[in-house]
């Protein structure tokens, strides 16, 4: 008996189409959500907060069930749906970034600091390293690598999240290869 199988997935719908899409829609909703806490005086500490992977998560899990709603035979594998949300969240990351870069250089020019302030103040000043830790937490308190860092935490966070939406609304297992 082997403990890893390989599998062989079919792709029922247009992934190629419906990435883009719905990764631009995901990034208008993340983008809306950091406007919409910024206009109701609870600006944004973070480049990503639990606020941001609860309307990531909504959106994955929408827009897998509206693309294997628009499948014939509503068939759809842990794999395609995988590559679907991590696809989503990439698309999303990318244009994410580039708002969260925009946003804190131009629109909230004091994100920066309170980012530096909140994670500041998270570490004691009797620690040993105190100040090379405070040395990189200013440099990385600057819009730019603010920006990445959203980026990069959407594109972690769209892995994990897609991993249980496929688990959860796959509707097909892929069959497995047959040693010859």
């Amino acid at each position: 008996m082997a403990l890893l199988h390989r599998y062989q997935s079919t792709i029922y719908g247009n992934l190629k189409k419906a990435i883009p899409l719905y990764g631009l829609i995901t990034a208008v909703a993340l983008i809306l959500s950091v406007l919409l806490r910024y206009l109701l005086t609870y600006p944004i500490e973070t480049p990503v907060s639990w606020t941001d992977n609860v309307v990531m998560a909504i959106c994955m899990i929408g827009f897998t069930l509206i693309y294997r709603s628009r499948l014939p035979e509503k068939r759809i594998t842990f794999k395609e749906i995988f590559l679907l949300t991590v696809g989503i969240g990439c698309v999303a990351a990318i244009f994410y970034g580039l708002y969260l870069w925009h946003y804190a250089a131009q629109f909230d020019t004091e994100f920066a600091k309170r980012y530096f302030e909140a994670e500041s103040a998270k570490y004691n000043a009797d620690e040993q390293g105190y100040s090379s830790a405070i040395e990189q937490l200013k440099y990385m308190a600057r819009p730019k690598y603010l920006a990445f860092m959203g980026a990069v935490y959407t594109v972690v966070t769209s892995f994990i999240i897609g991993f249980f939406v496929a688990l959860v609304l796959k509707t097909e297992k892929s069959p497995a290869y047959q040693k010859r």
